[in-house]
């Protein structure tokens, strides 16, 4: 028997096909990274009045941009002087957001007192948002720090 030698000739690939070789990512670049959930945190109104009952809402604003049902709940954390509860000091809290599907948000607040004894200052709040699958485990956690500023009533001049 004889052997023949087959040659097959390569031909060179154009530079469009190798640009889009070049901008391939593999599968395994992506498994670790999760998609986003995000949190936005926003105050109405801006400012508490010191030495006096009053209060302002702490806005969360939740997106689930992952391709997954979760479960979102938050943890408050205030400072003193200020409270979660209008009569009583009340420094820690949870709220609970609802379950997000993917690609939906939603916005929930807060209210946070002051009162008589809440003087002017710049109080730290600190808030970690949970995101939980459908096997409530915990799928992420954000930690976020606002702080909210607290002045004197200014009287209206005329």
């Amino acid at each position: 028997m004889e052997k023949t030698k087959i040659s097959v000739k390569q031909q060179p690939r154009s530079k469009a096909k190798e640009k889009k070789v070049a901008n391939k990512k593999s599968v395994n670049d992506n498994r670790n990274v999760k998609p986003n959930v995000h949190i936005k945190l926003s105050t109405h109104p801006s400012v508490l009045f010191a030495y006096s009952h009053n209060y302002i809402e702490v806005i969360l604003n939740v997106i689930n941009e992952t391709k997954k049902n979760l479960w979102f709940e938050a943890d408050i954390h205030l400072s003193d002087r200020i409270s979660l509860n209008p009569t009583e000091t009340l420094n820690k809290g949870r709220i609970r957001l609802g379950i997000l599907k993917p690609k939906e948000y939603i916005k929930r607040s807060v209210k946070v007192y002051a009162n008589s004894y809440t003087n002017p200052n710049t109080y730290p709040l600190h808030i970690i948002l949970y995101a939980y699958d459908k096997n409530a485990v915990i799928y992420k956690r954000i930690e976020k720090d606002m702080s909210v500023r607290c002045e004197i009533k200014r009287k209206a001049v005329i």
